[in-house]
């Protein structure tokens, strides 16, 4: 691979990848990282190896939401440059030293306390995101650490940002989800994900391959246990006899459940669980806005409202 342009701040705009028989040049962002996604990246984290007297970047399961910033630092890797060498061009002036150093336990402290800060300052919401087996957020359960939250405020919402549920059984989801609810008295709003880690994958067995399927089938589960006092399924990779989950949530969840979206295929399972978009800014403004656009079409065709509940002209059901 050969950075032939970058802009200002050294993001690759413009990239040449050769082949044994040809190459390619390309130049949009979303093309890069479409091309990159099943070859030399795999993630939107690295794991960095010292071999041989430099520093190496490796993906550690590919990623939405992987920036050119990280392609042009693997790409600099891969040319011999050294961790500091691509610290330097991307922060000039930055040192890494052995007294930056902090234990988990210290960092967790300090963002629970940034945490605490949230309600005063006025903010209207805290979201959590999941993360396993690396230390990018180290929140491997989103719900337990809101729960703390919770109970440390009392008018600031809380949202998972989001539940990987490929990775999680979803009767026990739902079950998680319905008592936090209780305890912060009805300020939870629920974001679903499918995750794209490889690293996380494999760290819970989950085949990658299954993704897509064990994550429609659980997002079906989940809003069928919250929305229905009774509840049965019957898929693929879940057979559930009917059943009910005890407590109850404390308020209706229309409204606040989200599914993260990543592809448009992903808008429109979102729209046919009723449930709502939450949007990923890991493209330009305007491919976002066509993404929601494209999701509130598909919703208000499919349920004669749009997702704010509002009836379509005509529409007298």
């Amino acid at each position: 691979m050969q950075a032939l342009a970058r802009g200002p701040s050294g993001r690759i705009y413009r990239l040449k990848i050769t082949g044994e028989r040809d190459y390619i040049i390309i130049g949009k962002e979303l093309e890069i990282r479409r091309a990159l996604s099943r070859t030399h990246l795999y993630s939107s984290a690295f794991v960095v190896d010292k071999e041989s007297g430099r520093f190496v970047l490796r993906g550690a399961g590919w990623g939405h939401g992987v920036g050119l910033c990280q392609i042009g630092a693997a790409v600099m890797a891969n040319e011999g440059k050294t961790y500091t060498e691509i610290l330097q061009h991307y922060y000039p002036g930055t040192t890494v030293s052995p007294d930056d150093y902090h234990a988990d336990h210290e960092l967790y402290w300090e963002e629970c306390r940034l945490a605490d800060l949230a309600e005063s300052l006025g903010f209207d919401s805290l979201w959590a995101v999941e993360h396993h087996f690396d230390a990018y957020a180290m929140i491997p359960d989103v719900v337990q650490f809101l729960t703390y939250i919770a109970g440390r405020t009392s008018r600031i919402q809380l949202g998972t940002a989001v539940i990987v549920l490929p990775w999680h059984d979803p009767v026990r989801v739902a079950e998680q989800i319905a008592m936090l609810d209780i305890l912060s008295k009805g300020r939870l709003l629920v974001g679903f994900g499918r995750g794209a880690a490889k690293l996380e994958y494999q760290g819970f067995r989950v085949p990658m391959e299954e993704a897509r399927g064990r994550f429609i089938e659980a997002a079906e589960i989940v809003v069928k246990a919250l929305k229905n006092e009774r509840f049965s399924h019957q898929g693929k990779y879940y057979q559930i006899p009917e059943m009910s989950i005890r407590p109850r949530p404390y308020a209706d969840f229309n409204g606040r459940l989200y599914g993260a979206t990543i592809s448009p295929e992903s808008v429109e399972v979102m729209a046919k669980l009723g449930i709502g978009m939450l949007a990923i800014l890991q493209r330009d403004w305007d491919s976002t806005v066509a993404e929601i656009e494209r999701y509130n079409t598909f919703y208000r065709n499919l349920m004669g409202r749009d997702a704010a509940g509002r009836r379509s002209p005509g529409d007298n059901g």
